[in-house]
């Protein structure tokens, strides 16, 4: 499925998505992948997106809500929540069985859906240099040109209430996003609220509590609980001092050892 994506989209540009409601056999959605350039920075870099129109409704209609999804990681693709959870189809089976079938849980039965692979170089968005984005702020400057852009791509105006939601990492991603396009009301975007699944937004206050959690769902014994407060503690002390790839190492320990 990714290699037939893949194909559909060397023919898209830009500013020019391309429509792929015919190929997913649509009824009741139109369904968009295109491009759009990060041009306030680059000469040649790009976000990839899809987009899903609203079940039943037309998605050009300025009452209709524009929701956008990002994915967490940080460096995880957006399009695999697309096509595994939230959007209006699902990639099933293995193998030769794999194939597609509609979600009747998807979020295009709220608006029209919006997922963009962000930053630079994660998923199908680039640039021609490997650019690597360093900070959420970074981040934020690059997603608003890209949203600018769409929005001049679509003619979407400021009457489309705008809904910016994501999960895990994106803790970091939506609240900045959010705030930034807030407070640039003149770019024309009407940002009306975020939601955010399973947040990671402080790793030093979050990661101690896992055991807490998981044994309040009386998922873990004792002996276990125990073995996660070990562990959590040397990730805290390895924040302090900045050695991320210790905590990373101490906190996938007791889940695999």
């Amino acid at each position: 499925m990714i290699v037939v994506l893949s194909i559909l989209l060397s023919v898209a540009t830009a500013g020019k998505p391309t429509n792929m409601t015919d190929f997913w056999g649509s009824r009741e959605f139109e369904a968009f992948a295109g491009y759009e350039s990060l041009d306030w920075y680059f000469q040649d870099a790009q976000y990839f997106y899809t987009y899903w129109g609203a079940e039943s409704r037309n998605m050009n209609d300025t009452d209709v809500p524009l929701i956008i999804f990002l994915q967490g990681g940080p460096g995880d693709a957006s399009q695999f929540s697309t096509f595994n959870y939230i959007g209006p189809l699902r990639v099933v089976g293995k193998g030769d069985n794999m194939h597609v079938e509609i979600n009747h849980l998807g979020w295009n039965g709220f608006g029209n859906l919006l997922t963009v692979d962000q930053p630079l170089n994660v998923g199908f968005s680039y640039d021609k240099v490997g650019h690597i984005t360093n900070t959420t702020e970074e981040a934020a400057l690059y997603f608003t040109n890209f949203l600018y852009n769409f929005f001049r791509t679509w003619n979407l105006t400021s009457d489309t209430a705008v809904y910016i939601t994501g999960e895990s990492y994106a803790g970091h991603y939506v609240p900045v996003f959010a705030q930034y396009l807030m407070s640039n009301r003149s770019l024309g975007i009407n940002v009306k609220g975020i939601s955010i699944g399973g947040p990671y937004i402080d790793s030093y206050i979050q990661d101690n509590y896992f055991d807490s959690m998981l044994g309040s769902f009386g998922l873990i014994d004792e002996q276990t609980s125990g073995l996660l407060q070990y562990y959590q503690v040397r990730s805290m002390v390895n924040i302090r001092k900045g050695r991320f790839a210790e905590v990373i190492q101490q906190l996938c320990r007791p889940h695999t050892s």
